[in-house]
């Protein structure tokens, strides 16, 4: 027979194997990533809950005294390309974030070149690289865990909004775009008219394509639902686009997954096209239906 082990020893061989097993992680470390026209935000943070705590702003983040917003290391933003933040232009690379909390009137919002720094080192925001005002707002949705999140996405930008409590930050994040909306005159203007597409067999949605001379682009409007929603044909190779959609007067998104292959020509004039996916399948079959 084993000899028995004292429980005193039992339990300092459990804790010396498993040395996880006595901590807790109040603030856990999470990564925020996004592609925005080919430019990749990044942000690596802890997310510290409330816990009860109130008021958050004033009491535990103090008044004027520079707070990385999260826990832990500081939390750091990185950008793969040059960027607008708040309007405030931001080379690229990488920092950590730092906001300075104001009783009154705009917060300010700090990009540190020392992405090593502890959260309890308070750098003054006067040593940021970059610095944003910003307005915080109140919302009425209550978030317990600190969170960063990157809710509106276009092709030119996104709106960066960090919540916490009932209060947000949000800064307009601008990239420069690296679609290419040009076409060629003549490729465009053999593309003009009134289409239809659809699944093979089923009926098509009417799409109707002209060429803007001004900007040099294939404009035009799909019809879903009885309701014109101008698109804009993005080039990418001779005979061959995917569509894009507006918001306001910037292109907002594309379906980046649907490729347009303009086929059958006579006379220098496409009849009929081709929309397959990314593997290559037949997903939609069009034909002109009238100039």
């Amino acid at each position: 027979m084993r000899p028995l082990l004292p429980a005193a020893i039992v339990a300092g061989t459990l804790l010396s194997v498993c040395p996880t097993a006595a901590q807790i992680i109040a603030s856990e470390r999470s990564l925020l990533r996004q592609t925005i026209a080919g430019t990749v935000i990044e942000l690596d943070y802890s997310r510290p809950s409330v816990r009860g705590r109130d008021p958050l702003f004033g009491e535990v983040v103090e008044w004027g005294k520079s707070w990385t917003p999260g826990a832990n290391a500081a939390t750091t933003i990185s950008f793969s390309a040059p960027v607008r933040l708040g309007g405030v232009p931001v080379d690229s690379g990488a920092y950590s974030v730092w906001i300075e909390p104001a009783r009154r009137g705009p917060w300010r919002f700090g990009l540190h070149a020392d992405t090593s720094l502890f959260h309890t080192a308070h750098p003054p925001l006067d040593e940021a690289v970059y610095v944003v005002d910003v307005d915080p707002r109140a919302t009425p949705e209550f978030v317990e865990t600190l969170r960063f999140s990157i809710p509106n996405v276009r092709s030119g930008g996104a709106t960066l909004h960090l919540d916490w409590g009932r209060t947000r930050l949000a800064l307009e994040l601008e990239v420069e775009s690296s679609l290419d909306l040009t076409v060629p005159v003549g490729e465009g203007r053999a593309l003009e008219g009134a289409w239809e597409f659809g699944a093979p067999g089923e009926d098509g949605m009417p799409l109707r394509l002209r060429y803007d001379d001004e900007r040099s682009q294939l404009l035009g409007e799909w019809t879903q639902g009885g309701d014109d929603v101008p698109v804009v044909m993005v080039r990418k190779a001779e005979g061959i686009y995917q569509l894009g959609f507006f918001i306001g007067d910037r292109v907002g998104s594309v379906i980046d997954v649907w490729f347009f292959e303009f086929l059958d020509v006579r006379d220098g004039r496409p009849r009929a096209f081709e929309v397959r996916d990314g593997q290559d399948q037949l997903r939609f079959e069009g034909r002109r239906v009238g100039r």
